[in-house]
């Protein structure tokens, strides 16, 4: 069974209080196909951005709360790879009512990153070289 985080990552870009631009356009895009309503329907899960980091895979915390009604997370629950009553949970960060929401937001910074949001690049681009020379060295 998959896990989410008790709370949203500081990148997650489903949290209003994330930088916008930390992320490329394409990923904020991405976002809007995991509503509920949405004419793309999709199945599979959605990763938290800093799962790469962590050992077992993380649900996005952001993703879960925001796209609880989606037909991913509904037949997840069914299937049993995630627990209802962690759906339901409460998160005490603010987040966008829905993906397409923050995609909008995300995309605002794109072409010119504010400083808190290129220091969350900085941050995350150093995380990631030590998790790839880590499994370089370690296998």
């Amino acid at each position: 069974m998959l896990h989410a985080d008790k709370r949203p990552c500081s990148t997650c870009p489903y949290r209003r209080d994330t930088a916008p631009g930390i992320w490329d356009a394409s990923e904020y895009e991405r976002l809007p196909d995991w509503d509920e309503g949405s004419t793309t329907i999709q199945v599979g899960l959605f990763l938290c951005h800093n799962s790469a980091f962590k050992e077992p895979d993380v649900l996005c915390r952001g993703w879960l709360s925001v796209a609880s009604e989606s037909i991913a997370v509904r037949l997840a629950m069914a299937d049993g790879k995630i627990d209802p009553d962690e759906v339901y949970a409460e998160v005490d960060v603010p987040l966008y009512d829905s993906g397409q929401e923050a995609c909008d937001a995300g995309l605002a910074g794109v072409e010119d990153p504010d400083i808190s949001a290129r220091k969350a690049i900085d941050r995350l681009t150093k995380k990631r070289a030590k998790a790839l020379f880590s499994r370089r060295t370690s296998g």
